[in-house]
């Protein structure tokens, strides 16, 4: 009698199959590399839309400043570029998790975390150039006011400014490293508890 229901059930629960996959965590693995993976398509368009139009602006400044930011826009296409590469690097990481009964998200979550720190370092970095040679200029202030770190204008500025931002880039990413390992820390506690239980 037991059998007849399940098979009833069975084939009434036509979203088993699914929530069987779920359960496994071969979906959600898919669903955070592509998400990764579009999120990254979405951004690089952007960035080179943006990017295209930016020039025009670049070409109202006057001296020194034009070449500056004309450096500034070609570096930019190498710290995207860099960041695309993590971005799919990471969905690549998140696709070749090994599947695990117990923790689906965790492992994914350790991933992510990880790629935020990496992406504040990149970013930071970039900032950080961006404005020590703009502040090498005696147009800059008014560019220096879009830029963190830096307060004012001239090569102590640049330098004040230059190590702030390496600094902030490398403690996010300590930081993002120690959370993510935590994160893998905890989930293994857990785990342990549960097979000695």
């Amino acid at each position: 009698m037991e059998e007849k229901i399940r098979k009833v059930t069975d084939k009434v629960l036509i979203l088993k199959p699914f929530i069987a996959l779920l359960a496994q965590g071969r979906i959600i693995k898919l669903v955070f590399a592509w998400f990764l993976r579009i999120a990254a398509a979405v951004f690089i368009l952007g960035f080179l839309y943006r990017w295209a139009f930016a020039w025009e602006m670049v070409f109202k400044m006057s001296g020194a400043l034009v070449l500056v930011l004309s450096i500034l826009m070609l570096l930019s296409l190498v710290f995207v570029y860099a960041i695309i590469n993590m971005v799919l690097i990471k969905a690549d990481a998140i696709i070749d998790l090994p599947e695990s009964k117990d923790y689906i998200v965790i492992p994914v979550s350790v991933i992510i975390t990880r790629l935020a720190g990496e992406i504040a370092l990149c970013v930071s970095i970039f900032a950080g150039i961006a404005g020590f040679l703009v502040s090498l200029t005696q147009q800059g202030g008014m560019v220096l006011r879009m830029i963190p770190f830096f307060d004012g204008s001239g090569v102590q500025a640049g330098l004040t400014g230059l190590a702030a931002a390496l600094v902030f880039g490398f403690v996010f990413l300590f930081l993002s490293y120690l959370v993510a390992e935590q994160i893998g820390v905890f989930a293994d506690i857990a785990r342990n508890t549960k097979r000695n239980s």
